[in-house]
């Protein structure tokens, strides 16, 4: 699969996009909110958790890297979007199949896990630990 390539929006196609993109909400509603409470969901776990096991300096870093994990909510948002665009109905099975086919959104979500002799540097365990090792 080639990658579309960007471009450019005139002025005037800005209302013509804003249209796309309600229809294709209105096709997909029920799923898209469906990624958008579960995104909303696990981040407010996140920073609930910092709050009560009192790692509230820790929420800026939380919020930093769970933002990694939204290049991965867009690519299955926009495999909803091709299902809709082919006259489907999305499906969880094709949405993750489209996500496997959006290499440069698993690559910075990934990224994020690389690991320093066998850790991560930016897990909240790994800054936890460099507090407390500290202190």
């Amino acid at each position: 699969m080639t990658p579309p390539r960007p471009r450019p929006l005139p002025i005037a196609g800005i209302a013509a996009a804003l249209a796309d993109g309600r229809r294709t909400f209105a096709a997909s509603r029920g799923f898209s909110l469906a990624f958008g409470a579960l995104f909303a969901a696990i981040g407010s776990l996140m920073i609930w958790g910092a709050q009560w096991f009192a790692l509230a300096p820790m929420t800026p870093a939380l919020i930093g890297g769970f933002l990694l994990v939204g290049p991965i909510v867009m690519a299955a948002l926009i495999g909803a979007a091709e299902d809709v665009a082919a006259g489907r109905r999305p499906s969880l099975t094709r949405v993750i199949g489209s996500m496997r086919r959006a290499p440069a959104s698993t690559a910075f979500s990934t990224s994020s896990l690389t690991t320093l002799a066998g850790r991560s540097t930016t897990s909240p365990a790994a800054i936890w630990l460099a507090i407390v090792s500290v202190s």
